[in-house]
């Protein structure tokens, strides 16, 4: 499965022969390898039958580089030209290269460039005399292609005065091995320096952007320093440096292009910074010694293929923001062992295939989506969760050991269950205002799961779907039982629509169901109760009194379902909220308390005065326990308080 690697071509040979190589089979001999005839380029024109597969294997190599080359030279064409013209070109010693620039060549090959502006495009293309460059003070720009394919040249000095290099300036010099660049270029195009031998450069303060392939197969640069200038490496950017050991990236790069830092297998460590928010597909695919990352706060999404085939790649911190890992992201990672997946990661997405070492991940539970397939070939495989998660469904599902961290923390439940009202209903990812905001709208008990999905159901976005009757139903089975649709319930529901049943009544009828109720619960929030209307009867103030009941009457909070119990009895009126407070003295829980008749009185002073006894008052009231007035005569007196009435009226009842 793993691609070969484009390594070892003199691209400068297979340029200046158009990259064109044509076997011509011979009648089988007796021949070995050593014997096939060669032309004076030391191309293979004649084979034998048992050479063939070595010859073909070879063609088969070319014709991948070629692919590779056009895929990352857009600007510069194949060098084609005749052998004549080369010459001709050769023997030149002197001439211009701009409307204001003169050159001249001494027999030593040292190129000399004299007077003001720009470089034309292509000025010295395939001139195999030029070794050493020397830019005289006043050239402004160095044109696309000017030095394409000067096979020899070793080293060049650009002077202060060069603002810009253009696409391709240096492509194919496979000997240029330093070049010295003024702080004053701002400007460096695509694959300009793609297929050099440099073994070191200092790239200058004002560049904005490291553009496409523009160290594309430096194999001898072994350590590069961006400039805190720089907001974007291009594509291919540092591809099949195969010796590049140290890259700093610093805070001002916001995007990392495709297969930026491909085939860098001397590339140990990789820091990415907070301030980077988008990275393309297989950046660090197959960086053979990359053994550590770390991943800053800023990316959302680890592209397809990041860090495929790192086969010594062990440790691995992934940020905070992180919500999707893309497909064979960590694909043939062998050395992987261990992973913990950040609270913020919502899918995985056939991630961890071709990952044998794994034997510890742990999932959040903000997960919600993994991929079938997903982890596969870890056969040793732990699963860490939280219970009644993604996590755990998953790890019974394909039979993985689980180890349960305990009950997912209520603060990612509820954005859990924010969250797929949005997927579910809207058909879309949460944006994370609208999900900070329910959550805390529902964290805050200022909303329950009626209330809320009222909103999204009866919402323009949602309206403006515009759904038939049937995908209406899919919908609403999706988002209040968690299924699809069976198709008896569905057919009853279409029938009743049919018969002049709002989709209002339809959407009460779903959500004040028990299912609906047990998804609620599993995500530690109240249901609440829905008018046939569409209309949600939640009253905040209701159910925080309810809640005060609770901690006053029992000395513990409320858990869902009795919340939700009382509640709706008070919203539905089918209880006042004086007897709902009255009813939780009668509670066997209450009476299994066994209080004296002091701490009784204590726990109604707290209750229905909120407040500590005073002695006076307490006494009192324990006198009239002592006289022979039962304990619901005195409960009586203190629920019909104006203190507790005033109580009653700063929850709005």
């Amino acid at each position: 499965m793993q691609r070969k690697k484009l390594k070892g071509m003199n691209w400068c040979i297979a340029l200046a022969i158009g990259l064109s190589i044509t076997v011509i089979p011979v009648q089988a001999t007796e021949m070995n390898g050593s014997d096939v005839p060669e032309n004076e380029t030391g191309t293979v024109v004649e084979t034998t039958e048992t050479s063939m597969e070595t010859t073909e294997e070879t063609v088969e190599e070319i014709e991948e580089i070629v692919e590779t080359t056009e895929k990352v030279t857009e600007t510069t064409e194949e060098i084609t030209e005749a052998d004549e013209t080369v010459m001709e070109a050769e023997a030149e010693t002197s001439g211009t290269c701009g409307t204001n620039l003169t050159w001249t060549l001494d027999p030593e090959g040292t190129l000399r460039i004299n007077g003001t502006g720009n470089i034309l495009a292509e000025s010295f293309r395939s001139r195999y005399d030029i070794i050493n460059v020397i830019i005289s003070d006043g050239v402004t720009g160095i044109g696309d292609a000017a030095f394409t394919n000067c096979c020899y040249m070793k080293s060049v000095v650009v002077p202060n005065s060069v603002r810009f290099i253009g696409d391709g300036a240096f492509f194919g010099c496979s000997k240029l091995e330093t070049i010295t660049l003024p702080k004053t270029i701002d400007s460096i195009g695509k694959n300009a320096f793609l297929n050099c031998d440099l073994t070191a450069i200092e790239l200058p303060s004002n560049l904005k952007e490291l553009s496409n392939g523009i160290f594309f197969n430096n194999d001898k640069l072994t350590e590069i320093q961006i400039p805190d200038s720089v907001e974007i490496i291009g594509e291919e950017a540092f591809e099949e440096c195969s010796g590049l050991k140290k890259i700093t990236i610093p805070q001002s790069v916001h995007t990392i292009g495709r297969q930026a830092f491909k085939n860098c297998d001397e590339l140990e460590s990789v820091v990415i910074p907070n301030s980077v928010t988008s990275m393309g597909p297989e950046v660090y695919y197959d960086c053979d010694n990359l053994k550590k990352v770390v991943i800053g706060n800023g990316l959302k999404e680890i592209s397809y293929g990041t860090f495929q085939y790192c086969d010594k790649l062990m440790d691995v911190t992934i940020g905070n923001q992180v919500e999707k890992i893309g497909s064979v992201v960590f694909c043939g990672c062998n050395s992987l062992e261990k992973i913990v997946l950040p609270n913020s990661v919502k899918k995985l997405d056939w991630a961890f295939c071709e990952c044998p070492s794994l034997i510890s991940v742990t999932i959040p539970a903000s997960v919600q989506e993994i991929d079938d397939d997903e982890f596969e070939d870890s056969k040793y495989l732990t699963i860490y969760g939280y219970s009644d998660t993604e996590a755990e469904k998953f790890a019974q599902e394909k039979g993985f050991k689980f180890v349960s961290l305990g009950e997912a923390p209520r603060e990612e439940k509820v954005k859990q269950f924010v969250s797929r009202m949005y997927t579910v209903v809207l058909d879309r990812e949460a944006e994370a205002g609208g999900l900070d905001y329910w959550s805390q709208e529902l964290l805050n008990q200022k909303q329950d799961g009626a209330a809320l999905a009222s909103g999204f159901i009866n919402s323009d976005e949602f309206i403006n779907r515009k759904l038939n009757d049937s995908d209406y139903l899919d919908v609403l089975y999706e988002t209040f039982f968690g299924r699809k649709a069976d198709s008896d319930g569905k057919n009853y529901w279409l029938s009743e629509m049919r018969k002049g049943m709002s989709r209002n009544a339809v959407l009460a009828g779903f959500v004040n169901s028990k299912e609906f109720g047990a998804i609620c619960e599993s995500y530690g929030i109240a249901r609440g109760t829905m008018e046939n209307d569409g209309s949600s009867i939640y009253n905040a103030g209701v159910h925080d009194f309810v809640l005060r009941n609770y901690t006053k009457a029992l000395g513990r909070d409320g858990e869902v379902e009795g919340v939700e119990y009382w509640s709706h009895l008070i919203n539905t009126k089918q209880k006042s909220a004086l007897d709902c407070a009255m009813d939780f003295f009668h509670s066997q829980e209450f009476m299994n308390k066994n209080l004296s008749d002091e701490d009784y009185v204590e726990v109604l002073y707290e209750t229905y005065f909120g407040r500590a006894s005073d002695a006076s008052g307490k006494n009192y009231w324990l006198s009239m326990l002592a006289s022979g007035n039962n304990r619901d005569w005195v409960l009586s007196e203190f629920a019909h308080s104006p203190e507790f009435k005033n109580i009653m009226a700063q929850y709005g009842l």
